[in-house]
Order: C-alpha cells, then structure tokens, then sequence
C-alpha cells in the first residue's frame, strides 16, 4: 500500500490543520473572543489546548498573511481615490498594568456607487504606541499626518479624509506623498 505524502501545513510538523487556524484567529479577531475565552471554551469540551499554544498559531498566520496584505495594498495604491482613516486601538503596556493607544489606519476602496470597475477592498495598517521589538516609542502619536504619508506612499490618486486636524492633510495633492 502506498500513501501521498502529507501535504505541508502552515505550522512546521504541527497537526493543526488550516481549518482550526482560521477558526481560532476569526474567533479572536472578528468574534473578538480572546484566547483565555477560547481555553474556556475548549476545556468544556475536554479539550486542554494551551493558550500560548494558540497566541504562537495567531503570530503565525499573521506573518503567513503579511505577504498578502502588502500585495492587497499595492493593488489599493493603484486606485484613482482612496478614503483614509484611523481609529483608536488600546495595546496593552507590559508591565504597566494599563493600556496605551495606538491606531489602526484604514485604505478603503468603493466606487461601485460611481460604477468604478474594481471590487471593494479594504487594507488595516496598525500603528503601536511603541516599538515591540525595541521597546521604544516611535515618533508622532501614530494619529499624525507624517505616519499617513509614509502608508500612502506611492498612491497618486486622490484621497478623502475625514478632515481630522491632526490626520493626513486632504491629500488631493499628490505631489506631496514621498515616493
């Protein structure tokens, strides 16, 4: 008898097929149920899958995705408009006991009301309080107009904002996005 060989999964010599990953990083991020939540959960169920174990498969998947998130905001950089915006992500400060802000900055494209020809998409760009490599603080508050010139660079299409004073300036002008 001979048997094909098992094909390679996301994580080297592990057993947990795509299907759990997904279902572990949508629960987390998009049910928002955190992974303590999740060994709860999974516990009830007789199931011991520890929490670590789940926050590696996360950090995984997200490096696993990172090459298609930069190849989605390429493709959005193309676009003749794109709305800008950010909104407030709280991170944990370790050590500290309480949070900090950082921001999520959102490129959303949506012509189907002008019959623009390309699909809806939308790219999240994250902006920490502070370097989790470094453990230093990056320069601006993540909210200001310098961060969004350097996610926008390359666009030359116009951009709409939400005309938020510390955000990026109404960036019609393409000329003023480094290249």
């Amino acid at each position: 008898m001979l048997q094909a060989a098992t094909p390679a999964g996301l994580i080297d010599g592990g057993l947990p097929t795509e299907g759990t990953l997904a279902h572990v990083v949508v629960s987390k991020y998009a049910d928002h149920l955190p992974l303590y939540r999740q060994s709860q959960i999974y516990a009830r169920g007789g199931v011991d899958l520890d929490r670590s174990t789940r926050a590696t498969w996360c950090g995984k998947v997200g490096l696993d995705l990172t090459t298609v998130v930069d190849r989605m905001l390429v493709h959005l950089k193309r676009s003749m408009r794109l709305f800008v915006d950010e909104t407030r992500a709280p991170a944990l400060d370790p050590g500290a006991g309480k949070t900090k802000t950082g921001y999520l900055w959102a490129l959303t494209r949506d012509d189907r009301g002008w019959n623009g020809g390309d699909p809806p998409a939308v790219v999240f760009t994250y902006a920490p309080p502070f370097s989790a490599n470094a453990g230093i603080r990056l320069s601006g508050n993540g909210r200001t107009d310098s961060l969004a010139m350097n996610i926008l660079r390359g666009f030359d299409g116009t951009q709409q904002v939400d005309g938020y004073a510390g955000g990026p300036s109404p960036l019609g002008r393409a000329a003023d996005i480094p290249d």
